[in-house]
């Protein structure tokens, strides 16, 4: 599987790529995050909530705003519709998790 990472904080925009993070039967979206975590040029990461309550507060140094910019995720170009946590993945999925305007 895929899954890219995109930050408009400064002009040019910071983006990290995990080309091939093994997939695993029952992978969600939050289990990817996590293995790119445990990647030797991984990320850090941060959320509150459980299960389908699952809110990514922080990837790296970037923090969501609340009412302005906030990390938001997409599957194969499909925004997500309910918590990283219970988004099920299959083999050869794309993910892009971005910092943006939920609209």
């Amino acid at each position: 599987m895929n899954m890219r990472m995109r930050s408009g904080r400064c002009s040019a925009g910071v983006q990290k790529q995990f080309a091939a993070l093994p997939w695993t039967k029952e992978m969600t979206v939050l289990a990817a995050l996590e293995a790119a975590a445990k990647h030797p040029r991984g990320i850090k990461f941060t959320h509150q909530g459980k299960g389908e309550t699952v809110l990514v507060t922080a990837i790296d140094d970037q923090k969501n705003e609340g009412r302005g910019r906030n990390w938001l995720y997409e599957v194969n170009g499909k925004l997500g519709d309910r918590s990283s946590a219970v988004m099920p993945l299959k083999a050869g999925d794309s993910v892009l998790w971005r910092f943006g305007k939920y609209q």
